[in-house]
């Protein structure tokens, strides 16, 4: 029984036990190797510990087996290069000598090259330029000292009964994969999905799309047939009139085709391939429309023309029919179901893919000058209505401050809006005119100059908003300065953008630590990470069409059991 005022004993040893139990581990070691040994460990990806001893009596051997041959010969170690080779002593592909003064020591050793398998060698250079080598160590990889410059990201799809196999282009599609082997259980039988594809071709970006999309369904046991007119329409006729006469011929075809071996489905493109459309339902098939974008998009939500509406009403014709609406981002499939009054359950989004070269990017000195800015002066952008809601005033009461220490900063306006006005003869007033350019509505064509001549881009919205505007500037290497209040989930803070608060004063902060420039390269690092891991590829466009065709045929065939 354990009294309180009892003394506990230590658990620790005596010191003096300690210092005998030194002495007897220094007379131990370094332990004293027999034999010939030689170790390479790597420190780090430059700096290597090596490590070796010889024997005297194999010395003493090798020189009696040289006899002559040996006068003058000192100990050395080798280090040779064997990188996917297997080592004969002879076919390395770079062999350096580390000079050694003994036969038994151990040191440090810088290593000149990286990313190759290093193995050392310790044994006796002789005069005639020869080596005897009497120990070898294991291979030892060297890794690189950098980030790696390459980006392979490429896979295996392999299907549960192993019966599908292609190439994928990025592993970083395994989910869609994923989704593909869940929901298409029947992956691995006979069967055959047939699609008519209908494109009439007036839009020549969109038909390279189509075919390419088309050409990789066949790896997923989908036979697409393409029915296409890519014949330019005479320029006296309208659009819309282009359309209907081209929608007759290919309608032939297609039925032609239909009554000698059935389609599951007819995929249509673009409001000018909807009376192809609307004529399949004569055959009886599903219809799955595709709108890479709307009537009220490519206008910008501007007046609506004669041709405006009446290609809104094809748009609105198309959605009615279809099984299934296709859309490439959220954006659209907000306007379709707004617009057209579409049933939510059937618009699926499906982003679009093109490998095409894209546009060049233009010289920013270049842009600025064309908005009547010097051409070294940072640009600040505001995109967007000019209203309480978007924050518009907030930036304009920003500007004085910042003006006061940026003396070469210019700010951009482009959009219109009530506030507009407001806004003008206030930085009028403030004798800041000379620094700001109000453009009014920009034309989608023309707004990506006006991004690109600008140094970042700021949303300082009071309410939430629509990320469209962020990701389109961090796609072209443009910070972001946005608020809690926008919620744009899109904007990292510190690493491709700033988030603050809906007051001058946090706007100011924003604005004037973009103007220093701190996300340079957190931003380039960002974007190199986004465009190797998140990048739209063909595979995962192509998987994603098939689902939605695998959702049109089931429900077809589900009904048809009924």
């Amino acid at each position: 029984m354990k009294l309180s005022g009892d003394r506990v004993p230590s658990e620790h040893p005596h010191p003096e036990r300690l210092r005998e139990i030194s002495r007897e581990i220094a007379r131990c070691f370094p332990a004293v190797h027999g034999g010939d040994r030689c170790v390479l460990t790597a420190v780090g990806p430059r700096l290597a510990y090596l490590s070796w001893h010889l024997d005297p009596a194999s010395i003493d051997a090798l020189s009696a087996r040289l006899g002559s041959r040996a006068h003058g010969a000192c100990c050395r170690v080798r280090v040779h290069d064997v990188t996917d080779v297997l080592f004969d002593g002879t076919n390395a592909h770079e062999t350096l000598e580390v000079a050694v003064g003994m036969t038994s020591g151990h040191e440090y050793w810088p290593v000149p090259i990286t990313e190759r398998n290093l193995l050392a060698e310790v044994g006796l250079a002789l005069a005639d330029g020869s080596f005897a080598s009497l120990a070898r160590s294991w291979p030892h990889w060297f890794d690189r000292d950098r980030p790696s410059r390459r980006y392979d990201l490429g896979g295996l799809f392999v299907s549960s009964a192993y019966r599908l196999v292609f190439p994928v282009e990025s592993v970083l599609d395994a989910p869609v994969f994923e989704r593909l082997s869940t929901e298409v259980p029947h992956l691995d039988g006979t069967r055959l999905l047939r699609v008519a594809v209908v494109d009439v071709g007036i839009g020549a970006a969109l038909t390279g799309m189509v075919r390419r999309v088309s050409g990789e369904l066949s790896k997923l046991r989908a036979r697409v047939t393409v029915f296409a007119d890519d014949t330019a329409p005479p320029p006296a006729v309208d659009i819309v009139t282009a359309a209907e006469e081209r929608a007759a011929g290919l309608f032939e075809a297609l039925a032609c085709e239909h009554a000698r071996q059935p389609f599951d489905l007819v995929h249509c493109h673009e409001w000018y391939s909807v009376p192809v459309a609307l004529r399949a339902h004569e055959l009886g098939l599903p219809l799955v429309l595709s709108l890479h974008s709307t009537e009220s998009e490519r206008s910008l939500g501007g007046p609506q023309t004669a041709l405006s509406r009446a290609i809104c009403d094809w748009e609105r014709r198309g959605v009615a029919a279809a099984t299934l609406i296709v859309v490439p981002h959220a954006a659209t499939r907000q306007q379709v179901i707004a617009l057209y009054d579409a049933d939510p359950v059937r618009v699926v989004t499906v982003p679009d893919f093109s490998d095409g070269p894209g546009n060049v990017e233009p010289d920013p000195a270049r842009a600025k000058l064309a908005l009547g800015v010097e051409s070294s002066a940072p640009v600040v952008l505001f995109a967007g209505e000019l209203a309480h809601a978007t924050g518009a005033d907030l930036l304009a009461d920003a500007v004085p401050a910042v003006c006061r220490e940026h003396p070469t900063a210019r700010f951009v306006f482009a959009g219109d809006g009530p506030l507009r006005q407001e806004i003008e003869d206030r930085l009028v007033g403030a004798g800041l005119a000379h620094r700001c350019r109000f453009l009014g509505d920009v034309p989608s064509d023309r707004f990506q100059a006006v991004l690109l001549a600008s140094d970042f881009v700021v949303i300082p919205a009071r309410t939430w908003q629509d990320e469209g505007l962020a990701q389109l500037a961090i796609t072209n290497g443009r910070s972001v300065l946005t608020t809690r209040q926008a919620n744009l989930q899109c904007i990292r803070h510190g690493e491709n953008g700033l988030v603050t608060y809906d007051n001058p004063g946090s706007i100011v902060w924003g604005v004037k630590e973009l103007l220093a420039n701190p996300l340079g390269a957190s931003l380039q690092r960002w974007l190199a990470r986004t465009r190797a891991g998140h990048r739209t590829t063909l595979d995962r466009v192509t998987v994603e069409q098939f689902l939605a065709y695998e959702t049109v045929a089931g429900d077809r065939a589900g009904a048809a059991s009924v």
